[in-house]
């Protein structure tokens, strides 16, 4: 299976190429051998808006509602 990896070489280039999961070395364009280096992932994340109630939200939101009308039927 062939996938996305980052190589380093011997004159500090760094360079991605799309090769098989188990290849280690592949040849830099400026002519060296470039080693597999662990790098990180290149993601963004974005923000998000508005709320998304989970179910401690929801129990909250009931509780509050429930003290609310108890306060009201009390006074």
């Amino acid at each position: 299976m062939k996938r996305m990896y980052e190589f380093a070489c011997e004159n500090g280039h760094l360079t991605e190429r799309y090769v098989h999961f188990d290849q280690n070395i592949v040849q830099c364009d400026c002519g060296a051998s470039a080693k597999r280096i662990i790098s990180a992932p290149a993601i963004k994340l974005e923000g998000w808006s508005g709320s998304f109630p989970s179910a401690h939200g929801r129990f909250e939101q009931r509780h509050l509602d429930k003290l609310k009308a108890e306060q009201k039927a009390n006074s």
